[in-house]
């Protein structure tokens, strides 16, 4: 299955919309990070370097913050259809 015709497309594209929007100034400094490492004397370099991949941690751990946080809604949400809808099932979900 591609993402492009996965039925949560519509979902990752909205938040990474919302990423974007949230976390505008840490993508746009990332160029400024890298230009200035690529640009900085063998004295600084290794400093800007960590800068930049600072930078880069910090935005991909808040991505999977988000991508977590919404797994942990689905899964509620389905845990909660299935007690609904197929009771017996329920406590097998339950332990896996």
């Amino acid at each position: 299955m591609t993402f492009k015709r996965s039925r949560f497309a519509p979902i990752v594209k909205t938040q990474l919309d919302l990423f974007e929007r949230e976390q505008a100034e840490l993508l746009a400094h990332l160029p400024v990070l890298l230009e200035r490492y690529n640009r900085t004397d063998r004295d600084t370099a290794e400093e800007a370097f960590g800068d930049y991949t600072d930078a880069i941690a910090a935005g991909a751990e808040m991505l999977e913050e988000m991508r977590d946080h919404y797994a942990a809604t689905l899964a509620d949400a389905t845990g909660y259809a299935v007690r609904r809808r197929l009771p017996v099932l329920a406590p097998e979900l339950d332990e896996v």
